[in-house]
């Protein structure tokens, strides 16, 4: 072989292991940072439990104040909308936490977009659910 070829055959190949060891470094980043995502969920799950809570403790106070003050469609669309949130991150960590195969799992964390997605999702719900308790203690 000359020189030339060897050269050029070597860069080819450090230009691969380049490619494949940062491939390597933004896989172990996104596994580092799922436990914080996992963190994030389960305050933001804990958060949007306490303004149902809210919410019901209002309802039970005057039961007729959703119907009164014209609030069913934003009382739907809030609960609707969390229970569709918490049943998508749910199936989220399932998919995660029932594989067994490392190949899925590191898949999965590649869907930490999903993740804060849905994050964003649950803390808008929450906000909605925190305006209707503040409205039915007007």
């Amino acid at each position: 072989m000359d020189p030339v070829t060897i050269v050029t055959a070597a860069a080819s190949l450090a230009g691969a292991v380049l490619k494949a060891s940062w491939k390597v470094k933004e896989t172990i980043d996104a596994y580092d940072d799922a436990p914080q995502n996992v963190a994030d969920i389960a305050e933001e799950v804990h958060a949007v439990q306490i303004a149902l809570r809210q919410v019901e403790s209002v309802v039970l106070q005057d039961p007729e104040a959703i119907d009164r003050l014209g609030l069913e469609d934003v009382f739907t669309v809030a609960v609707n909308g969390c229970h569709a949130t918490l049943l998508s991150i749910s199936k989220e960590y399932e998919d995660l936490f029932l594989r067994t195969d490392w190949k899925t799992k590191i898949k999965v964390l590649w869907k930490d977009g999903e993740m804060t997605r849905l994050l964003g999702r649950l803390d808008r719900k929450k906000a909605t659910l925190t305006l209707l308790t503040q409205t039915l203690n007007l």
